[in-house]
């Protein structure tokens, strides 16, 4: 599907969208993103925070302020925490959270979910939820290390980082692309 789509995929990833995703990880260890307003608007519209509580937004950017520096980032630790704010468990903006620190971690969203199928479920117990993304997750990072290492997406990527010129993307982060914009493309 993807080398299907390679000319859809690479219309999605408009300029607008490269720079906001390069200003949000350039300026994330300058800045205190628990009170900076132009971050937490620039990364709640980037990652569509729109139907998260006041509660939880707030939660959120002390979280990532307290952790952005972290050497050792536990997907479980975090979730638990930002759980307890509203009772929700939020799978995709904790793997945006891990992204945004460790940008070698995949994002989990509607759109990548779309491609790939993985089986993230509502409803369940927490644990039971959270046992289920881990498991995702990991299946996420087999996903991206088998597309990385494809010479045809290869050729893809190399066409994602020329129009990032002096910015240095992750292989994770363009296949991240990739699929998100796959994803907007079959929706």
């Amino acid at each position: 599907l993807i080398l299907q789509h390679q000319s859809a995929i690479l219309a999605q990833l408009d300029a607008g969208t490269l720079a906001t995703y390069r200003w949000l990880q350039e300026n994330l260890h300058s800045r205190n993103v628990a009170v900076d307003s132009e971050y937490r608007r620039k990364f709640g519209g980037y990652y569509g925070m729109r139907f998260v509580s006041s509660e939880y937004r707030e939660c959120y950017f002390e979280t990532l302020e307290k952790v952005k520096n972290s050497k050792e980032l536990s997907f479980r630790k975090l979730a638990t925490e930002l759980y307890a704010v509203d009772r929700k468990h939020e799978f995709s903006f904790l793997t945006k959270m891990l992204h945004t620190i460790n940008p070698s971690h995949p994002i989990y969203d509607s759109r990548v979910e779309h491609v790939l199928k993985l089986g993230h479920r509502y409803g369940q117990d927490f644990e039971k939820r959270l046992a289920r993304d881990e498991q995702i997750l990991s299946q996420l990072t087999s996903v991206y290390r088998e597309l990385g290492s494809s010479e045809q997406v290869k050729l893809l990527l190399n066409e994602i980082e020329a129009r990032t010129p002096g910015f240095c993307m992750t292989a994770e982060k363009k296949i991240d692309f990739i699929l998100w914009a796959l994803g907007g493309v079959l929706k």
